[in-house]
């Protein structure tokens, strides 16, 4: 009986033995690759590579509180407060001690709280400012940035001399419509214009041909209507002003009561069609106003008048200088 009982104790042990030295067996590479996982998180921030040794820790493995610390550390050094809390709180009740981790789990709670209540205060800043765009537009870095319309008046002086049978052009009536092109570099303007010439020009009608025919025709009155397109570099456009240069290349329609000769030789009374180019230099500011000056050579030959159907033709030269003053809408 009493040897029974020594087999028994016997058998025991060896089996206790063989469980020790199972677990043992089992564990070795566990502590090994937690092991690796600390040294690389004592070395720096290579957070990817302590996380992928951790990955290799058995199942069992995973449930000691060596390796929930690790774990919790690899979450702390990826900057997911969340997760290294979840871990530090599971190793704790794994049988983690000491103070060090209640510690690093009350500046975990403490910090991610203030994470939040930084990132609301950022989100209702971001907001904020978005509504300041919407509403506020005015506080715009350029002058111009949009499609803008400008209503002016405009006066003219003839510089045609004595081949100038008026004097003075006044556009009562001017439209612009513009818009930025090119990366804002460039202003596309399209300018719709009526006009009146008046002032009868003394010396156009001492010239030979009118005085060897007095007839009362070519008083120097008549209406402009006009369609000027032109392009325009920016040369300042800062928060409230705006400098342009450019050319206009566009159309006058002017009807007079003097007899006319087109291009193609064709005597006519009626209101008659010139090409008009030139130079143009505008300034847009104080949040309204516009100013703008131009010269523009009507014609790309100089074209002719008569006194009489039949009688002997009279040059005319239309070139003028223009000054506009407006005020500007943007849209």
């Amino acid at each position: 009986m009493a040897l029974k009982k020594i087999v028994a104790r016997i058998r025991l042990s060896g089996l206790l033995l063989m469980a020790c030295c199972y677990a043992t067996a089992q564990t070795t590479n566990d502590i090994s690759l937690m092991n690796a996982a600390g040294n690389i998180l004592q070395a720096g921030r290579y957070c990817d590579s302590a996380m992928k040794s951790l990955q290799q820790v058995s199942a069992a493995g995973k449930d000691r509180a060596d390796y929930l610390t690790l774990m919790a550390r690899v979450y702390e050094c990826r900057d997911n407060k969340e997760y290294a809390e979840i871990y530090y709180s599971r190793a704790i009740k794994a049988g983690a001690g000491g103070d060090s981790i209640q510690q690093k789990m009350a500046r975990l709670k403490d910090t991610t709280r203030r994470s939040t209540a930084n990132e609301d205060r950022l989100e209702r800043e971001r907001e904020k400012l978005k509504n300041q765009n919407v509403n506020f537009r005015k506080q715009k870095s350029t002058n111009i940035d949009d499609f803008y319309v400008v209503m002016s008046t405009g006066y003219s002086t003839m510089t045609g001399g004595k081949k100038a049978m008026a004097t003075n052009e006044l556009d009562f009536f001017s439209v612009s419509l513009g818009w930025p092109i090119m990366d804002d570099k460039f202003l596309l303007d399209f300018n719709a214009m009526l006009g009146v010439v008046w002032g009868r020009n003394p010396g156009w009608y001492e010239t030979p041909a009118y005085r060897a025919n007095p007839v009362p025709v070519g008083d120097g009155l008549g209406i402009v209507l006009a369609l000027e397109p032109s392009m325009n570099y920016v040369l300042i456009n800062s928060r409230r002003h705006t400098i342009t240069a450019g050319g206009i290349l566009g159309g006058h329609l002017i009807a007079n009561d003097a007899w006319t000769q087109k291009a193609n030789g064709e005597v006519s009374s009626t209101g008659q069609n010139y090409f008009c180019i030139g130079p143009r230099v505008a300034y847009y500011g104080w949040k309204h106003l516009y100013i703008s000056a131009q010269y523009l050579h009507l014609g790309f030959r100089t074209i002719k008048a008569a006194v009489a159907k039949n009688a002997e033709l009279v040059p005319v030269n239309l070139d003028q200088w223009r000054l506009n003053v407006g005020v500007r809408f943007s849209m």
